[in-house]
């Protein structure tokens, strides 16, 4: 069953304020080295958001963001038309990023490969937070796990976890190195 994004935030949004928690799939990289494509996070309800948090937001994109008036590189939204957005259009979307600050009620978040691109989701607009992670894929982890073995969980509200997305690098270039290495050394093939 295909649902669209803005189906996908308000089902769990209401499942969350039913207290419920829920268990999505990550689909994209948007997130490396933290979460990867085919890692399975359990989300839950909160009504404070820290620096380093992962939520499932519904944002505007905004600073570097190929959304809004064009980007460095000059591309557009993904399935758009690659022409970028008119100057002060605002594109609505749905992401599971981290919390990068608060700016009063609006959260400030990026995906941790993204180098500059940037969202601001009002925190009204915040459906839960990450809870858990289930490490599905090979990356990232020191050892590849053998086909069929169990996914390796990860407290995503750890004081160690959150310490290491708050300190995630926010200088551009060393992000790029410090990516490259992850893609370079880690037990994945694919890239």
């Amino acid at each position: 069953m295909i649902i669209s994004s803005e189906e996908l935030f308000e089902s769990v949004r209401a499942a969350a304020a039913d207290g419920e928690t829920v268990t999505l799939t990550v689909n994209s990289g948007s997130m490396r080295p933290f979460l990867d494509a085919g890692d399975r996070v359990t989300l839950s309800a909160s009504t404070v958001y820290k620096p380093g948090d992962i939520v499932l937001a519904k944002c505007e994109a905004t600073e570097g963001s190929p959304t809004v008036g064009g980007s460095p590189g000059g591309q557009g939204s993904p399935g758009g038309d690659g022409e970028g957005s008119p100057e002060g259009a605002r594109c609505r979307t749905c992401v599971l990023h981290t919390v990068l600050r608060h700016e009063g009620e609006t959260l400030i978040l990026a995906g941790t490969a993204n180098i500059y691109q940037r969202e601001r989701a009002r925190v009204a607009d915040v459906a839960a937070r990450v809870v858990s992670v289930e490490r599905i894929s090979h990356r990232g982890s020191r050892k590849a796990r053998k086909p069929g073995a169990a996914p390796r969980t990860i407290n995503a509200a750890s004081p160690l976890r959150r310490f290491l997305l708050r300190s995630w690098p926010s200088a551009p270039l060393l992000r790029r190195i410090l990516l490259r290495l992850y893609y370079i050394f880690s037990p994945s093939s694919s890239k």
